[in-house]
């Protein structure tokens, strides 16, 4: 480790050794609350983990909202107590509790049966004006994957260079356009930052540590539309360290701003994925590349063909569980996520490890930190590999299996500098589609387990008053970091739509003309039924067409459209750690006609084929029936660029059937697909058992090749070029993962393959 980060470190440590020195007998602990929920009658009953040290419980409810009087308590119980059963509630009303003993809070918001929640209102998808033309693409795909979800969208564009004030003056523009119903702030690219405030969220505040006081990232500044934010008093130019200290310097009339704390509540729920400046991750891929994989992973999240088991991961080592330390969050969240025993605690070092090859949803880890790490749980370096030995790492590359993560540690909370540790975990080939500083101020998320995204506890987290009548209060050993509350600097590196949740679309949805409509039921357990969408167009507002969900896989629109969108979502009744709601897929959109005028025609070999006008963007495939019954799918997938598409469905040789028909059908996504098996582990020395590729609709008519597109195979193994088969004798002991694109015509697809490298054995 280089001398300045093992300082760095250091002076992290120091700081809590202080802190510890300072603190009472009785420092503040956590609540780890679950529910479990009853229909008939309807009950809700609360469990925790106990405490011996437990004096007494109470507890209080509330239905009316975050930052609103939680009331007298409605029950008060021994500290021997475990659980309580709530007897007064009905089905279909969310539930907040509050639940305290001496020095300990827990928090869950619960329900049963809860409304089905498919229409979010708007996000604003504001994109940096350089990605628009690379990833034109990508950028239409993440806005079909906002649109399915529920949102309606509003797409802007900035410059990267154009000043904060003009790129607000956007956002508020396209905020007017219509205020009731704008919700959320997706940043894509590298949008210009905001900088506010005279704080040290990281400790380093005091003495030969006061390097980090001043001015700090802020996208606050963006989310919050009618607040008085100056740039005429603070002047404070102390931060002196090795990441262009002057970022944090706040004079008058510099352009950052005076603000520490939020000026008035936010009016917008605030995500940003910036990729931008992360040489050391070069060996994953340009920032453009970056940027399209964050796309391509957030998609298969939403289509669950990426699913890590519902359960939580935790390193907290020298960053204990009470009530101060910022791992405490998770460990009060994760019961109320998955329920009781769903968190694994680990040993220093072992985080990365772990989720190399055990998958998990959700990830917390705190270590002192610098700009690119947090000890004992990573390093920037982790993501494009490490060659130190010493390090224990042995050259791995991590692909972390996870999709949620909170990190926290010195100085990589202020995230708008180089290889940014927090900013790094999105650029990961697989996982990492949300990352937030997290710890000072605390985290309270427990409404995602009732199905909202993650924007929501965002804004909670900027804006949480901080007082016992209303707010969230947790408090800390040390006065300085109980200031937290509401102050600027807490930002979501990530999409803010995003839910915890999620289930797997409706398969091959077909339309026939009148308006009928039939599809396949999903890998899924729960599924209640399916409701039926409809919009004039295929990124415009779809209007449920259905009261009541649709039992069958199969729907007759009784008004046939022939014009405009159809949309199928199946709904499923989710049961989490706190409670049951109906949770919608994303929704699997069907264009205005999925069967395309084809005809069969003769090729001049002889070949029976059929011929269909394929429109650009859209990808198809052939069906085959002998009795218009049951229809089977052939091979071969084909992307249309607005000119006749042909596909040979009978060659001359073939012997002619009695009866046999075939139909087009049509997707607005690729059906064509790669992957491979499950790599053995290998052996230094040892012939690798060769790992072919396993090709889905690939399209017969073309070649296929492959490549490697960003990571890299361990040493001694390489890549067919033609065949797609991986071979080889590994050389030396690691792991590595390799994104391999394979191109099939106008298709492409890609999948991430990951191999690790044992010693040979004596």
């Amino acid at each position: 480790m280089p001398r300045s980060r093992t300082v760095l470190a250091l002076a992290f440590g120091l700081v809590f050794a202080a802190l510890a020195a300072r603190s009472t007998p009785a420092e503040e602990d956590t609540v780890e609350v679950s529910a479990v929920v009853r229909e008939t009658p309807a009950q809700i009953a609360l469990m925790w983990t106990p405490r011996s040290t437990a004096n007494n419980y109470t507890i209080h409810r509330r239905t009316t909202g975050p930052n609103t009087e939680w009331g007298p308590a409605v029950a008060t119980l021994p500290g021997t107590a475990t659980t309580w059963a709530d007897d007064t509630v009905r089905l279909g009303v969310e539930y907040e509790y509050k639940l305290l003993r001496a020095q300990a809070h827990g928090f869950i918001r619960s329900g049963i049966r809860i409304p089905l929640k498919d229409d979010w209102g708007k996000v604003i998808f504001l994109v940096d004006d350089t990605m628009v033309a690379p990833l034109a693409e990508e950028l239409r795909e993440m806005e079909r994957l906002l649109v399915a979800d529920g949102w309606e969208v509003v797409r802007g564009t900035v410059s990267r260079t154009d000043s904060v004030p003009n790129v607000k003056a956007e956002i508020k523009r396209l905020y007017d356009l219509d205020p009731p119903h704008t919700r959320a702030l997706y940043l894509f690219g590298h949008i210009p930052v905001p900088y506010s405030g005279e704080l040290v969220p990281d400790g380093h505040n005091g003495g030969t540590n006061n390097n980090h006081r001043g001015a700090w990232p802020a996208d606050v500044f963006y989310a919050d539309l009618d607040g008085i934010w100056t740039d005429t008093t603070i002047n404070c130019t102390v931060a002196s360290h090795g990441q262009k200290p002057e970022r944090n310097h706040n004079i008058p009339g510099d352009g950052k701003y005076d603000q520490s704390h939020i000026p008035s509540p936010l009016e917008l729920e605030t995500g940003r994925v910036d990729l931008a400046n992360l040489p050391k991750l070069a060996l994953l891929g340009s920032e453009t590349e970056l940027l399209r994989n964050y796309i391509r992973k957030n998609h298969r999240f939403r289509h669950k063909e990426f699913a890590p088991l519902r359960r939580a991961l935790l390193h907290g080592t020298g960053f204990d569980s009470r009530i101060y330390r910022p791992s405490a969050d998770l460990l009060r969240e994760a019961s109320g996520f998955f329920g009781p025993g769903k968190v694994t605690t680990l040993a220093v070092n072992r985080f990365m490890p772990t989720l190399q090859t055990e998958p998990y949803l959700w990830a917390h880890g705190d270590g002192g930190g610098s700009w690119e790490q947090a000890s004992g749980v990573g390093t920037t370096s982790h993501f494009s590999g490490v060659s130190n030995a010493a390090s224990a790492d042995y050259g791995v590359i991590y692909d972390p299996q996870c999709v949620f993560f909170t990190i926290f540690g010195s100085w990589f909370g202020d995230w708008d500098t180089p290889n940014n540790y927090l900013r790094a975990f999105l650029a990961s080939p697989t996982g990492g589609l949300t990352n937030i500083w997290v710890g000072f101020g605390h985290w309270f998320a427990h409404d995602l387990a009732l199905g909202y995204p993650i924007g929501r506890p965002t804004r909670l987290l900027q804006e949480n008053l901080n007082q016992t009548a209303k707010g969230y209060t947790l408090g800390f050993t040390d006065a300085n970091f109980n200031a937290n509350s509401g102050r600027v600097h807490l930002t979501l590196m990530g999409d803010p739509t995003l839910r915890l949740f999620v289930v797997a679309p409706p398969r091959d949805v077909h339309r026939s003309p009148g308006g009928g409509l039939t599809w396949t039921a999903p890998e899924e357990t729960a599924i209640v039924g399916y409701h039926v969408y409809w919009a004039a167009e295929e990124l415009g507002r779809y209007l449920r067409l259905t009261d009541t969900v649709v039992a069958d896989c199969r729907y007759q629109d009784p008004d046939p459209k022939e014009d405009g969108w159809y949309m199928i979502r199946a709904v499923k009744l989710e049961t989490t750690g706190s409670g049951s709601f109906y949770n919608p897929s994303v929704g699997i959109m069907v264009p205005p006609t999925d069967q395309p005028p084809a005809a069969p025609v003769l090729d001049s070999a002889g070949n029976l084929a059929v011929r269909w006008p394929g429109a650009g963007g859209h990808h198809y495939r052939i069906e085959d029936s002998t009795d218009l019954h049951t229809w089977s799918k052939l091979n071969g997938e084909y992307a249309g660029t607005g000119t006749d598409l042909t596909a040979i469905v009978r060659t001359a040789a073939a012997p002619a059937t009695a009866r046999e028909f075939w139909r087009v059908v049509s997707s607005a996504f690729p059906f064509f697909a790669i992957a491979y098996p499950e790599a053995p582990l290998g052996k230094v020395g040892t012939a690798l058992v060769p790992l072919p590729p396993q090709l889905v609709f690939a399209n017969s008519t073309h070649p296929t090749t492959y490549k490697i597109i960003r990571g890299a195979l361990p040493a001694g193994l390489a890549l067919d070029p033609t065949t797609g088969i991986i071979t080889g004798t590994p050389t030396a002991i690691g792991a590595r993962s390799a994104t391999i694109r394979a191109a099939n015509g106008s298709l492409d697809a890609e999948t991430v393959v990951r191999i690790a490298v044992i010693a040979a054995g004596p």
